[in-house]
C-alpha cells in the first residue's frame, strides 16, 4: 500500500498540494505493527519536507535512523539503499572512532560524512545527505543523484615514453566506482613490477570529475624513476647452507633487467626451501653505471628435528612413535628422514633420502627403504621394501610422480604362509585446490594412483591396483569456526583373482579410530 502511494507521488511533479494529499492518504493507511510510530512520523515529515523544498517526489530519498538497526526506505534504487544500510551498520560495529562519539549530534555528523563517502565510492559524486533531528534520533535524508561514469582512461608515462606494455581493465562508459579503479591500479602496479626495469616502479591515480556532464577522466600516472639493471648479487648470513646452492635458486643474475617482481619471487623461493627463518633484501643504486647491487640477508632455521609421541588406533592398538630428520644433510637442502612406530599390532621403520631440484627446480628424487610388520585379524605379514620416486610439479596446483618399488614379503593367511617378491611401477597425479597443504581450512584435493605389480617368485601373478581419492575442507563462519573435512575413495584390483593377490596388498574394509599426541624438539648442531 505504501509503495502504491509513492508511485502516485512520483508522477505529480512539484505540486505541494499533491504531496500533502498523499501524506494524508498515507496517514489513513492501516500501518502494520512492524512499522513503529516513529517511522510513520518520519514518512509524514518526508512528505512535508518535499512539499516545502519543491522536490519532485520522495522516490529517491532514503532514511536511516541511527538509534535503531532498522531502516525505512522510500524510493529506489533498492540495491543501493540496502548496500548503504548494511555498510552503515558495519561501521557502527567496527569503527572505533564512531563508537567514541557519545554526543548524538557529533555522531550524526560523522555518519553523514561516511554516507557521502559510501555514495561516492559507488559512483554517486553528486549525492546529497542531510541529517535531521527527530526527537532523540537523527533521520538521514539521502538523495543519491545520478550515477557518474568514466569518460576516458589514460596512462601517463614520464617524458611520454612508454617503457613496457600495460593493459587497463577499465573502459569508457563504465560506472565510476572506487573498487574497480583500485583493482585496475593494483593490476597495473603488478604489470609494471613484472615488465619494467624501473628502480622504483610506482603508479598513482588521478581522477578528474566533471559535474556538469556527470563524467570523469581516470589518469594513471607512472612515477619517474631511472631504468636500471642488476649489478653484484650478494648472499649474507649463511652458516651451513652452500652459497652456490642459494644462488642457483635465485633465478636472477648480474646484468638482468631490474624487476621488482623477479626479486620478490627469488626471496619467496628461498623461504620455500624450508632452510631459512627469514630473508630480507637490500639494494644500492650506482647512478653513474645504472647498476643496482642486490643483497639477500638470510637467517637459517635449525636443520634437525626430533619427534616423539603416543598413538592409539583401534585396529593397531596403542603405541609410541619416534622420528628424526635432517633438512640440510649435504648443505644443499637434501633431507634425510627416519620414522618409526611400535604398536600392539603393528611395528615399522621408514627411512628416506630426498634430493630437491633434481635436474630442475620443480623436480625431486626420493629414495626410500621400509620395514613393516603387521598382525591383523585377517592375516600376518612382514614386508621389506626399497624403491625410488621421481616427482614433478607442473604448476602450484598440479603434480605427478613415477616410481620403482620392490616389496619382499612373507604373508600368513588362514594358516598358510606365502613368500612374495613384488615389483611395481606406481604412477600418480594430484590436483590440489587446498588453501594450505599442512593445515587446510577450505578447498579440495584429488589424487589418482595406478600401480602395476609383477611377482618375481611366481611367474603367472601380475595385477593392476588403482585408486581414486578426493578430500574436501570447509570452515563454518560461526561460533568457534570449526573445519569440516570429508574424504571419499574408490579402488580396484584387476588381473588376478582375489585369492592370488597378497593379503597385505588387498583393499580391506576397516573402520578405525585414531588418536595421537606428538612432541617435537628442534635443534641445530
Amino acid at each position: 500500500q505504501g509503495a502504491l502511494t509513492l508511485r502516485v507521488l512520483k508522477g505529480q511533479g512539484i505540486q505541494a498540494s499533491g504531496l500533502i494529499q498523499a501524506q494524508e492518504r498515507f496517514a489513513d493507511l492501516d500501518v502494520p505493527s512492524t512499522v513503529s510510530q516513529s517511522y510513520l512520523m518520519s514518512i509524514r515529515f518526508c512528505f512535508v519536507f518535499a512539499a516545502l523544498a519543491g522536490l519532485a517526489s520522495c522516490s529517491n530519498i532514503t532514511q536511516f535512523v541511527p538509534a535503531s538497526p532498522q531502516t525505512l526506505v522510500l524510493g529506489e534504487p533498492q540495491g543501493l539503499v540496502n548496500a548503504l544500510h548494511s555498510e552503515l551498520l558495519k561501521q557502527r560495529q567496527n569503527n572505533t572512532r564512531l563508537q567514541r562519539y557519545s554526543d548524538i549530534a557529533k555522531r550524526a555528523h560523522y555518519e553523514k560524512q561516511l554516507l557521502i563517502e559510501m555514495l561516492r565510492a559507488r559512483g554517486h559524486y553528486g549525492a546529497d545527505v542531510r541529517a535531521i533531528r527527530r526527537d532523540k534520533a537523527y533521520v538521514y535524508m539521502v538523495e543519491p543523484g545520478p550515477l557518474y561514469r568514466i569518460r576516458k582512461v589514460t596512462i601517463d608515462w614520464p617524458d611520454d615514453n612508454p617503457l613496457s606494455p600495460l593493459t587497463v581493465q577499465l573502459r569508457a562508459g563504465q560506472a565510476l566506482e572506487a573498487l574497480p579503479v583500485l583493482r585496475a591500479k593494483k593490476r597495473l602496479q603488478s604489470q609494471l613490477n613484472a615488465t619494467s626495469c624501473l628502480y622504483l616502479p610506482s603508479i598513482r591515480s588521478d581522477i578528474r570529475v566533471f559535474h556538469d556532464i556527470k563524467k570523469a577522466d581516470v589518469h594513471f600516472i607512472v612515477e619517474k624513476s631511472p631504468q636500471v639493471y642488476l649489478g653484484n648479487i650478494h648472499v649474507l648470513g649463511l652458516e651451513k647452507v652452500a652459497v652456490d646452492y642459494v644462488k642457483e635458486q635465485l633465478m636472477v643474475t648480474t646484468g638482468d633487467c631490474y624487476k621488482r617482481e623477479a626479486i620478490d619471487q627469488a626471496r619467496l623461493t628461498l623461504l620455500q626451501t624450508g632452510l631459512f627463518a627469514s630473508i630480507t633484501t637490500d639494494t644500492q643504486l650506482h647512478p653513474d653505471t645504472s647498476a643496482v647491487d642486490l643483497t639477500f640477508q638470510a637467517s637459517e632455521r635449525p636443520h634437525r628435528t626430533l619427534s616423539a609421541g603416543l598413538v592409539f588406533q583401534s585396529d593397531q592398538g596403542g603405541g609410541v612413535t619416534l622420528g628424526w630428520e635432517h633438512r640440510n644433510l649435504l648443505s644443499r637442502a637434501q633431507k634425510l628422514e627416519f620414522d618409526s612406530v611400535i604398536a600392539e599390532n603393528a611395528q615399522g621403520i621408514d627411512s628416506s633420502f630426498t634430493i630437491p631440484h633434481f635436474g630442475a627446480n620443480n623436480q625431486q628424487l626420493r629414495l626410500f627403504a621400509e620395514i613393516e610388520r603387521e598382525n591383523t585379524d585377517a592375516f600376518k605379514s612382514q614386508v621389506n621394501s626399497i624403491g625410488s620416486e621421481f616427482r614433478r610439479h607442473f604448476n602450484p596446483r598440479l603434480e605427478a610422480s613415477v616410481g620403482v618399488r620392490m616389496d619382499f614379503s612373507q604373508v600368513e593367511e588362514l594358516g598358510a604362509e606365502e613368500n612374495y617378491s613384488l615389483a611395481s611401477l606406481p604412477l600418480s597425479i594430484q590436483y590440489d585446490r587446498r588453501n594450505d597443504e599442512l593445515d587446510p581450512t577450505r578447498g579440495w584435493v584429488a589424487t589418482a594412483i595406478a600401480s602395476p605389480f609383477k611377482d618375481n617368485t611366481q611367474e603367472n601373478i601380475s595385477f593392476l591396483k588403482s585408486t581414486l581419492a578426493a578430500s574436501a575442507y570447509i570452515t563454518l563462519d560461526r561460533g568457534f569456526r570449526p573445519t569440516l573435512a570429508g574424504r571419499i575413495a574408490i579402488g580396484s584390483i584387476s588381473g588376478e583373482d582375489r585369492e592370488d593377490v597378497p593379503a597385505n596388498v588387498r583393499f580391506l574394509s576397516v573402520v578405525a579410530v585414531q588418536f595421537a599426541v606428538t612432541a617435537f624438539k628442534v635443534w641445530d648442531r
